[in-house]
């Protein structure tokens, strides 16, 4: 049953009238009151009637911002005033009054903010918070638990009722990474806040995945945390460059912490670019027009201020939210800094590398210099990691201005509308074609269609049987399957296995299955007890084939898995049925919960199957039309990841589901 006020202030000892005071955010209480039917409020559930409060609010559609920081004020930089301006602009055309706005310095939860949320008038509250990671999740946790519709800015929530605008942080930052690697630096230092925000964080998770990505272990890498001041990053890089070997360039979270950096290296008599590359992150207005002018990554405050206030906007108007997640991407500007010529680098990804062989495509078409309509056939969107791959396609897509359209089609796990969407993307005459090749055969008449009419294919991680395409991309899914099968087989020595595969029919499982089989029949030891193909990747359907398995079998030395997922379900079973010790999983895919055995274990290894093959498809997609000759196989390489480098993956705060792009919680 549902708590009321009643029950709070029963337990609080106090009136209902203080109750109702405190709750709403009148004068009549003392300080100390209040924190105890705050306190009492959150331990008993209490949930304010929202079904009431939307119903007045919707007569004036008010909105609130909500910010909590730390700083002395608000806003206290240009990245806060542009998201407060676009805010406010958005609301303002869309006919709104600006937001009712509170401010509290505080890196603990204050329940004196929660009475913006009970304010008559107050639809939906846009929540901003500049505070270190940790103190950022408490405060979404009590937000969380107001049961309020919020849009939160460059936070993530799983709660229904609240939304989420973002920018793609952490691809800002391997952007910026890779751009230096592809430079031929190797010794790259990252200098960083020492009290950062999340966004901070994902800035230097980028950083660490491009360094892993080119094969760069944590000791290879170079991070110092300062003050994000311009004095901190000056003192910071002064630090780096008395080093033997000094780095020869230099990663920043802040274009201020680059300034820092920058005058560094000219008190140390060395030339930017010639003798330290430089790249900071904003792309602040004075970055273009210091000497080197800065390369610097540019977050779109003002578009993701905007974005918040349309997804409240849409809250007010229709009692639900537009989208429950927005995410807009960050762009690399490359400048004189981190060039010694000033020209842009190329924008090619370093983390595969391309064999060029006469084995290309024998579809040749002229080059072209943009507005590029791509069709994707896309088999489904229902589990994390597609959903992750899906959104980073379209990212891409926004980032690169030759790609005038994608045109996205969605067969929602039903082979023939898969291959009527391919059709229909023929006849819509597409420049080049993505497909998801996931219904196997099947798609043969339809892709050998699309090479009739002269359209490229891009194969999305495996391929049907046919060569009629223009190439694949993604890593060897042989080699993926025979690299899992190998390391388990190294950890169990001898014993019986059990091994859960992807939905059948999918080349990619079949691919899987073949490198499995490979490294098995060199290990005789090594006993197959049973196999069995799992609808949809679920870890809920393994779990259950494993829980008839523990019946079947009397010994399950270990398990091996064409998912982690899969191969976690399998875990949880035997820990049910108090058969989990000795238990060895062979894993793929990086989903937050494999990780986590990983980490917590200290075993075994997964392989990483990168989120970013559709937009990896994309890049592809556009080298073909701008006449550039690629391979059969655009192969993205074996990426494994093991207790040596799990934490450059790992992140404890987000659920088991969540794959390795912050985009997806």
């Amino acid at each position: 049953m549902p708590v009321g006020i009643r029950e709070v202030a029963r337990e609080a000892g106090v009136s209902l009238q203080t109750v109702s005071n405190v709750l709403n955010g009148r004068p009549g209480a003392s300080d100390q009151t209040r924190r105890r039917v705050w306190e009492v409020a959150r331990r008993l559930g209490y949930r304010r009637n929202l079904n009431a409060a939307n119903l007045r609010s919707a007569r004036t559609g008010g909105i609130g911002l909500l910010v909590a920081t730390a700083d002395a004020t608000f806003p206290a930089d240009a990245h806060q005033a542009h998201l407060l301006a676009g805010l406010t602009e958005q609301l303002l055309d869309d006919g709104l009054n600006p937001p009712a706005i509170q401010v509290h310095r505080h890196e603990y939860v204050d329940e004196s903010a929660f009475p913006l949320f009970h304010h008559d008038g107050i639809a939906v509250v846009i929540v901003a918070l500049f505070l270190p990671k940790a103190a950022g999740r408490r405060w979404i946790d009590a937000i969380e638990e107001m049961g309020y519709p919020c849009v939160l800015i460059e936070q993530l929530s799983t709660a229904k009722n609240v939304a989420s605008v973002l920018t793609d942080q952490q691809q800002g930052a391997l952007e910026a990474t890779q751009h230096l690697l592809r430079q031929g630096h190797r010794r790259i230092a990252l200098v960083t806040a020492r009290h950062g925000t999340g966004e901070i964080d994902e800035r230097r998770l980028g950083y660490n995945r491009a360094m892993a990505l080119w094969g760069f272990g944590t000791p290879d890498r170079i991070i110092v945390e300062t003050e994000n001041t311009i004095a901190g990053g000056y003192e910071a890089t002064s630090a780096l460059l008395k080093e033997a070997p000094r780095p020869t360039a230099v990663v920043t979270v802040s274009d201020l912490l680059a300034l820092g950096s920058i005058e560094a290296a000219r008190t140390a008599a060395l030339r930017v670019p010639e003798d330290l590359a430089v790249v900071g992150f904003e792309d602040m207005e004075f970055a273009a027009h210091i000497d080197p002018p800065l390369s610097s990554v540019r977050v779109p405050d003002r578009a993701l201020g905007a974005a918040a206030a349309r997804l409240a906007v849409s809250y007010v108007r229709d009692g639900t939210f537009a989208q429950q997640r927005i995410v807009l991407p960050t762009s690399l500007h490359v400048r004189a800094s981190s060039v010694a010529d000033g020209r842009n680098a190329e924008r090619t990804p370093g983390f595969y590398q391309v064999s060029r062989h006469p084995e290309t495509s024998a579809l040749r078409r002229a080059a072209q210099n943009g507005a590029f309509r791509i069709g994707v056939a896309l088999a489904s969107i229902d589990n994390p990691w597609r959903t992750s791959m899906y959104e980073q396609l379209q990212l891409e897509a926004q980032r690169d201005q030759t790609i005038a359209e994608l045109v996205i089609r969605d067969a929602q796990a039903n082979a023939e509308q898969q291959v009527r969407d391919i059709v229909s993307l023929v006849n819509e005459r597409v420049d080049a074609l993505i497909v998801d090749p996931a219904a196997g055969p099947r798609l043969v008449p339809a892709v050998e269609e699309a090479w009739t009419a002269g359209i490229p294919v891009v194969m999305l991680d495996s391929a049907v049987p046919t060569d009629h395409y223009a190439t694949k991309v993604g890593p060897d899914e042989v080699l993926v399957g025979k690299v899992a099968a190998e390391d388990l087989i190294q950890r169990i020595g001898h014993g019986n296995i059990v091994i859960f595969e992807g939905p059948a029919g999918w080349p990619v499982v079949d691919d899987r299955s073949r490198g499995m089989a490979m490294a098995l029949r060199s290990h005789r030891d090594v006993t197959v007890l049973a196999r069995a193909p799992v609808p949809r990747w679920s870890r809920e359907q393994a779990k259950e084939i494993m829980r008839d398995w523990l019946l079947m079998f009397p010994s399950i030395d270990g398990v091996l898995a064409h998912d982690g997922l899969m191969a976690i379900g399998a875990l949880e079973a035997a820990q049910e049925a108090g058969r989990a010790d000795g238990l060895r999983l062979g894993l793929i895919g990086t989903y937050n919960r494999a990780l986590k055995h990983i980490a917590e274990t200290g075993e075994g290894i997964t392989v990483l199957i990168p989120t970013w093959i559709g937009a990896e498809c994309v890049r592809v997609a556009r080298r073909i039309l701008q006449g550039e000759e690629v391979p059969k196989c655009w192969d993205m390489g074996i990426i494994t990841i093991s207790r040596d480098n799990v934490f450059d993956w790992y992140d404890p705060a987000k659920p088991g589901e969540s794959f390795e792009s912050l985009l997806h919680e």
